[in-house]
């Protein structure tokens, strides 16, 4: 039999939902000889999953990417030490240079909170970093290394904020504030690295409403928006790199997973659907533990070397944890697999990076929710 491995790639927001039964479609399904030349349709339970290639693109900016950031640290009971680091920078005003040469009073960073995973009660402990060399951001993943700049101010931060701001100190203000205003901005200055050294939880801010605001000796208030982001795993945490359980799909981080199922050599491949349930959510988590939950997954299908992939389909796990892909995208690249001629060795779920998040997926592994391909086919005499 012919094989082709399907990777689950990380991600990030925690839904843990019960599975439903078996549909309609799979009740008294029996398989037919290959031989018979008969149309068969058989339900291909997984036959491994093991860790499989890098992150999600956790890197965005205006033109595209990632949808916000990320950074905290949080000891998860069900998978173990997540944390976080996150790089950002601005773009200067409408009117760049409009404002040289006039006082600033203060200069203050202002991030949304639109997510948080962990302990809501905790307080997050923040070092700002100067990023002094210019920075990637487009198409950079999770396990991304930069070289960070000198500490510019530590502040502590409650986890429930509508907004995380931080005030900059005078003497970064009285050394930066002509940068800021210079028509020369964007290259001048090159953002800060915001990371964790003690909390229990992960935050996460979004593209909009982000922003870096200078308020000038006149009382005037000037916005620098955000225009590109980071998330990278905090390396320094110990655990934190350290692989997951071999059934947790994880975004912004490194984790990802392959799934093998055994197709059938030399068959024409009428349908191919595969289905995949997550495990109930968690009985140990305290009443202040937050676990956002999101609702799709996407699917595509990668090379061997990873050099290249297919978006196959985007699909919403239903209320009972179910996510079905039924795209005939799949079943070409079966067929292709199934006769020795696909370009492609894997497919990979995903989160798609509009859900910016550090949640998981975890997949039920029994014998009625394991990952499991419907095929239906005609053996090719």
């Amino acid at each position: 039999m012919s094989s082709i491995r399907l990777g689950l790639i990380p991600v990030i927001l925690f839904l843990f939902i019960a599975a439903c039964g078996d549909e309609p479609s799979e009740v008294g399904i029996g398989l037919v000889d290959a031989q018979t030349g008969r149309t068969t349709t058989e339900v291909l339970p997984v036959a491994s999953v093991q860790s499989d290639g890098p992150a999600d693109i956790t890197g965005g900016t205006l033109a595209g990417g990632a949808s916000g950031f990320l950074l905290g640290r949080v000891n998860d009971p069900e998978v173990g030490v997540i944390a976080r680091d996150a790089f950002v920078d601005f773009a200067p005003p409408s009117t760049p240079g409009q404002n040289v040469g006039q006082v600033v009073q203060s200069v203050e960073l202002r991030f949304p909170v639109s997510y948080a995973l962990g302990d809501t009660l905790s307080t997050l402990s923040l070092q700002i970093h100067a990023m002094t060399d210019e920075w990637p951001a487009a198409g950079r993943r999770a396990d991304t290394t930069l070289t960070t700049g000198a500490l510019v101010v530590e502040v502590d931060v409650p986890v429930t904020s509508d907004t995380l701001r931080i005030s900059l100190p005078a003497e970064w203000v009285s050394a930066n504030a002509q940068r800021l205003l210079s028509t020369d901005m964007q290259t001048l200055f090159n953002g800060f690295r915001l990371h964790t050294t003690a909390g229990n939880a992960v935050i996460g801010s979004s593209l909009f409403g982000s922003r870096l605001q200078v308020l000038l000796g006149s009382g005037e208030r000037i916005d620098f928006p955000l225009s590109r982001f980071l998330t990278v795993v905090d390396r320094s945490v110990p655990g934190a790199t350290d692989p997951l359980p071999d059934n947790v799909l994880l975004d912004t981080g490194l984790s990802s997973l392959s799934l093998q199922f055994p197709i059938p050599d030399t068959v024409s491949v009428h349908r191919a659907e595969l289905r995949v349930d997550m495990s109930l959510p968690p009985q140990t988590d305290a009443s202040s533990f937050a676990r956002p939950t999101f609702s799709s997954l996407a699917l595509r299908a990668v090379t061997e070397d990873g050099s290249s992939s297919l978006t196959v389909e985007t699909v919403v796990v239903d209320i009972n944890g179910r996510a079905i892909f039924r795209s005939s995208l799949i079943t070409d690249i079966i067929q292709q697999a199934s006769l020795g001629a696909s370009n492609f060795d894997r497919f990979e779920f995903y989160i798609p990076v509009s859900s910016t998040s550090v949640g998981h997926h975890r997949l039920r592994r029994d014998a009625d929710g394991t990952p499991r391909l419907l095929l239906t086919y005609t053996p090719v005499n």
